[in-house]
């Protein structure tokens, strides 16, 4: 592997990656310290707190939108920077001043979302409430499969997935699902907030449906027949830290064996109008909830059903029809998340776009934003995070040879995609209109499913992103041993052309580290080099891996959200990519200057500078509500525990900062992986 230092081509990659844009005096100054200064909360200790001392000033002097969840200094910031530029695009091509492919389906989309008259929406759903029927398992079968193409995923969900066992070998997935709530935790917890989030659902749904036409009594018969099919099936669902083992949930039983667990599922109408009459390869991911399944279809009434099916439909439709919906549906979006004001027509139809036609938006992006030498730069930059991670994975002294030569294989064969993928998704066959957004929706829904579906048999793409490339985010596929940096995340506050090397390093360099470190984290390395779920490791060394990785589920578990806790097994894999991505981004910033002296700015030293940095592109603030929800459903930790949960696990932070041993920041007992 070739050697690149980590932030050589710092100068080039802005230029590459983005347009000219205004800045403010502040936002200038703050980019070219590496430092906003007054972001910070010089009244506490960064050996108490690092957290609140990078970040307590942003967050005093930045209140949340009316109409978001969250405000994130990082990515809130960079995604609004980008929705103004796509919806420029979609007015141009709207308007016929742009051409770019598929351009026809981003104007009849926005142009569709952007009306609204909504009597076309109330039309088509009207017709689709029609089409459900429930009396017999045919045409249950039938129904749920239309339900699927529609994007609602009514009972379960049945998608493509590589073979664990053959990742070169796509089959068929059929996994738990069907609930209207975030998470089976919603429909279980006994505390009294959940008690009162599950009332005002179940109001919610009887509301729709009386909006929908139903009879308020009947609406309410609806209404306790939904939230009690849903119960049954979180009651039978996975919890989310157990899906966390892949091993749980790769089960080849195949058609027989899913006919076996739910005999009476018409599974042969089902697949037929999906498409796939023919399947047999299928991952049922988790054997007893189909079981479950098939003890709900067979004690419940056909009215039952059918409320359950049309309830389903309405859900995904209500955001496309007439302002009673959208008000209802958002007023219960309310609860979920503390929102205090709808978004915007033009942000809800940018998103609505972004979803359907994602990757026809993102090439105009692309090609106006991110060019081929941006490309190549960064390239060179994920090179340096990968030589950090070798030269780690050398030093190890609980890893025997033998499974370290397996993890220099797993890393000599990762594959890095930047910017965008080498070819572009086509949307042709994809017949939208410009006066129906409900119909639109459905559409794109539809043909996104056959397009996954159609991949069963076939040998995985490699161009196929799970991400537009506009979107501010990064991904690790185990299934592929790859990472993918899409074009949106590659600009400031992550990377900066007038930002000092340590800035950069601690940012962006940290994310690179972080989507590498996937690959090896709890879940990650159970795959081997090639994407095959495969024991590649010694039972000596996956014992060492297991007592530390047991070292870090404690740690988080002590955190604290409200009045609920950080799940440790949850968020596990997340946190051991944060830990060992700053620690592989401080290793490559440290080799990068090496043979020169410190470059301090505004009285902070290089690796002061460094963490900094890191800290300040994870500032946010929360409604107490949506920090609830995510606490229960994300993967992810806090971003408070995102930066104090990783800085007091490095030695170099407690060097940086002058700490003394035993303070927060800077316990006597680290946790670390990688």
């Amino acid at each position: 592997m070739r050697d690149h230092r980590l932030l050589v081509f710092a100068a080039a990659i802005l230029l590459a990656c983005t347009g000219a844009e205004k800045k403010t005096p502040r936002e200038i100054a703050a980019l070219r310290s590496g430092v906003d200064l007054e972001a910070l909360d010089r009244d506490v200790d960064p050996c108490e707190d690092f957290y609140q001392f990078a970040c307590g000033g942003w967050m005093k002097r930045t209140p949340i939108p009316p109409d978001r969840p969250s405000w994130h200094r990082s990515f809130s910031e960079i995604r609004e920077r980008n929705e103004q530029a796509l919806i420029r695009i979609l007015e141009d091509v709207a308007a016929g001043r742009m051409q770019t492919p598929d351009g026809d389906k981003l104007a009849a989309f926005w142009k569709s979302c952007m009306e609204e008259d909504a009597r076309e929406e109330l039309d088509t759903v009207r017709a689709e409430l029609g089409r459900i029927q429930s009396d017999d398992a045919e045409d249950l079968a039938r129904s749920v499969a239309r339900l699927h193409d529609a994007g609602a995923a009514a009972f379960f969900v049945f998608r493509s997935t590589p073979d664990y066992a053959n990742a070169q070998q796509v089959i068929g997935l059929a996994d738990q699902g069907g609930l209207g709530l975030p998470d089976r935790e919603y429909y279980l917890r006994d505390d009294e907030k959940s008690r009162q989030l599950l009332e005002a659902y179940r109001e919610h749904v009887a509301r729709v449906f009386v909006l929908a036409g139903v009879r308020e009594e009947q609406a309410a018969a609806n209404a306790d027949a939904v939230l009690s099919i849903e119960a049954e099936l979180a009651r039978a669902s996975m919890p989310r830290a157990e899906r966390r083992n892949p091993y749980n949930v790769y089960n080849r039983l195949d058609r027989k064996g899913l006919e076996q667990r739910a005999p009476t599922f018409r599974w042969d109408v089902y697949f037929a109008e999906s498409g796939i009459p023919e399947i047999e390869a299928i991952n049922v991911a988790v054997p007893d909830f189909f079981t479950r399944m098939d003890e709900i279809l067979r004690s419940r009434r056909p009215d039952e059903l059918s409320a359950y099916l049309s309830w389903h439909l309405l859900r995904v439709a209500a955001p496309a029809l007439s302002e009673p919906f959208v008000r209802e549906d958002f007023q219960f979006q309310k609860v979920l998340t503390g929102q205090e004001e709808i978004a915007p027509r033009f942000r809800r139809c940018l998103e609505a776009t972004d979803r359907a036609v994602g990757f026809a938006l993102a090439r105009a992006f692309v090609r106006e934003h991110f060019g081929e030498e941006g490309k190549e730069v960064a390239r060179r930059l994920v090179e340096g995070i990968e030589n950090a991670f070798a030269e780690n994975l050398r030093s190890l002294d609980w890893m025997d040879e033998e499974t370290r030569a397996r993890a220099f294989e797993k890393l000599e064969t990762l594959k890095n995609q930047i910017g965008y993928p080498e070819v572009w998704r086509s949307y042709e066959g994809l017949n939208l209109v410009d006066d129906d957004q409900l119909a639109n929706r459905m559409a794109a829904a539809a043909f996104e499913r056959r397009r996954d579906l159609a991949r069963i048999g076939r040998p995985p793409d490699p161009n196929d992103w799970f991400m537009p490339p506009h979107t501010v985010n990064a991904y690790y596929y185990a299934l592929r041993n790859e990472m993918v940096f899409p074009a949106g995340i590659l600009q400031p506050p992550f990377f900066a052309v007038e930002a000092p090397e340590a800035a950069n390093a601690g940012a962006i360099g940290m994310v690179m580290g972080h989507e590498l470190t996937h690959g090896f984290d709890d879940k990650g390395r159970l795959f081997d080099a090639h994407g095959n779920l495969r024991s590649w490791w010694s039972e000596e060394s996956g014992r060492a891996f297991e007592e530390k990785a047991q070292c870090v589920v404690e740690q988080y578990e002590n955190y604290e959200v409200g009045d609920l806790r950080v799940n440790g097994r949850l968020t596990l894999g997340e946190n051991i990519a944060d830990i060992g991505g700053l620690k592989l981004a401080w290793k490559a910033f440290e080799k990068s200057r090496s043979d020169r002296q410190d470059r301090p700015v505004h009285g902070f030293t290089e690796a002061q500078q460094f963490f900094l940095s890191y800290a300040q592109s994870w500032c946010a603030n929360v409604r107490e509500e949506y920090a609830r929800m995510r606490v229960l459903t994300d993967p992810h930790s806090p971003p408070k525990y995102r930066v104090n949960g990783v800085v007091s696990n490095l030695s170099a932070f407690q060097e940086a900062f002058a700490c003394q041993t035993g303070q927060p920041m800077a316990p006597a007992r680290r946790c670390a992986v990688w």
